[in-house]
């Protein structure tokens, strides 16, 4: 069955983290997060066996104003979750984070 979730959330100086999806029983899943706003976003990917111990699951890589990234997990846990930041200090922007899964 086919699963989508979006959020919209605006960044901050600091490490901030979307709700978690569980990805228990999907074959296939990606996320995605658009930079709705005018200053570049941090992203990046954490999974966790139980909601409290974070493990990253990727690199952290800047999204560019208007731009977007794909996220795939590479390691298998129960959740998954973007986390996220300003790049600039003090340049907050807008970010939409879309989850796709089946």
């Amino acid at each position: 069955m086919f699963r989508q979730s979006i959020e919209t959330y605006t960044t901050t100086d600091n490490l901030q983290g979307s709700n978690f999806i569980e990805l228990a029983g999907l074959e296939i899943y990606t996320f995605v997060v658009i930079n709705s706003g005018t200053n570049p976003a941090t992203v990046g990917l954490q999974v966790s066996p139980d909601q409290g111990t974070f493990l990253e699951d990727s690199l952290f890589t800047d999204v560019s104003p208007q731009a977007a990234v794909a996220l795939v997990p590479r390691l298998f846990l129960r959740y998954a979750r973007i986390v996220f930041r300003s790049a600039i200090p003090g340049r907050p922007t807008t970010v939409i984070i879309v989850f796709n899964g089946q």
